[in-house]
């Protein structure tokens, strides 16, 4: 070969061997890729409220007779709560619904039998602006005490519907609770939300007005409602991660 050719090729591999450096250089002497910024885990709760006027009026009656004869005192409760029944079908948007049904033996004084008392509850409900029971309603209620049944409650409740609203106001209430919260500890840090990790929402808790449970024979004055707002609670947890 002649020195001609050598002196080309020398200067080829040269050229070849350079950048072959060059590419694997900065590999060779790659610095660790930097620390990842340490996150705070956050762990924080609210309670979140809505009051909502009630939208339904409840009573709860009961029908009692007592005897001698176990039958005579169950036909005699028996016909009470049909008649209550018959009497409340003639009402628009009532529902009447019967309840617990029992028969016990009465006592005298030295635990000797005397005869047999037999109860049965009648429920009625009915939607109601603002929860106060309409007129008609306490209508039905003095017939039927005058019926001889015994009023045992009056009050105001929310219908599942109105319930499921309120809900849903008092867990967004907690939720934006929860935000002001994260955002303001974060702040106090200097770091930042970034990203909410869990959230959980409890079963929210009515503190409905107290119905009356005295127990009510038929007055001159038929009974009063004026029931007051019902305040539905959501209690929130979450897990929130800050990063500086």
């Amino acid at each position: 070969m002649s020195p001609n050719r050598f002196s080309c090729v020398r200067p080829a591999l040269a050229l070849a061997l350079s950048l072959a450096l060059t590419a694997i250089g900065p590999q060779a002497h790659a610095q660790p890729p930097a620390k990842a910024a340490q996150q705070t885990e956050l762990s924080l709760a609210a309670t979140g409220e809505a009051t909502v006027p009630p939208d339904e009026t409840v009573a709860t009656l009961t029908a009692q007779s007592t005897g001698s004869s176990a039958a005579d005192v169950q036909a005699a409760v028996n016909q009470m709560v049909a008649t209550a029944l018959g009497s409340a079908a003639h009402v628009k948007n009532l529902v009447a619904t019967t309840g617990d049904y029992n028969v016990v033996t009465t006592n005298d004084g030295q635990g000797q039998p005397t005869g047999y008392q037999a109860t049965q509850s009648l429920s009625l409900t009915m939607q109601a602006v603002r929860g106060a029971p309409p007129p008609v309603f306490l209508t039905l209620i003095g017939h039927l005490q005058a019926q001889a049944l015994q009023l045992q409650s009056l009050g105001a409740v929310l219908s599942d519907t109105g319930r499921a609203h309120a809900e849903k106001i008092a867990i967004l209430a907690a939720v934006h609770k929860l935000q002001d919260q994260a955002t303001a500890i974060a702040g106090s840090l200097g770091a930042h939300v970034t990203l909410i990790k869990t959230l959980n929402v409890s079963d929210s808790n009515a503190a409905s007005p107290m119905p009356d449970s005295r127990m009510m024979m038929a007055t001159a004055t038929p009974a009063q409602d004026q029931p007051g707002p019902i305040i539905v609670q959501a209690h929130v947890t979450a897990m929130i991660e800050l990063t500086p």
